[in-house]
């Protein structure tokens, strides 16, 4: 929309966990599963990918 992007700052690139929320809130660009460690990217992992792709 014609805003300059100057940086970008993710707060974390696999899930991570508030202890008040426990595991019921994940955070994270990436997905891991406990169970088997799979990671799978997030819909957030993909527009910051294309956004840097786009805009470099």
């Amino acid at each position: 929309e014609g805003v300059r992007l100057e940086a970008v700052v993710a707060g974390s690139l696999l899930d991570g966990f508030e202890w008040e929320a426990g595991r019921q809130a994940p955070r994270g660009l990436v997905h891991v599963d406990p169970r088997t460690g799979d990671r799978t990217p997030r819909s957030s992992y993909r527009f910051l990918r294309d956004t840097l792709r786009e805009r470099g």
